[in-house]
């Protein structure tokens, strides 16, 4: 990780007007865990279980994909480019209704 910053999504944290949502948040709150989420310049955007620390799972975006054999060659520290590199941001967009 280069020049990203973590982020931690844990319990909705807004209150939007439409309809039902304050039901759909508040059912959320009651199951949704801890994550903290991380770019790296792997070319993956990591998961982790905020509680323990482990790996949930990484992803891999398809623009990426081109670049990831760099990462095997031998002279890889000589041609290093950054495959990821940048925060990521949070916005609810879930489907409620």
């Amino acid at each position: 990780v280069i020049n990203a910053q973590s982020l931690y999504i844990g319990q909705p944290a807004f209150r939007y007007a439409d309809e039902n949502y304050g039901a759909f948040r508040d059912q959320q709150q009651l199951n949704r865990k801890g994550m903290l989420y991380v770019i790296a310049n792997d070319g993956m955007l990591h998961a982790f279980d905020a509680a323990s620390g482990d790996e949930q799972w990484a992803f891999i975006p398809a623009g990426v994909l081109p670049g990831m054999y760099r990462y095997a060659d031998a002279r890889f520290s000589q041609n290093f480019s950054f495959l990821l590199d940048g925060s990521a941001v949070i916005e609810s967009i879930s489907r409620w209704r």
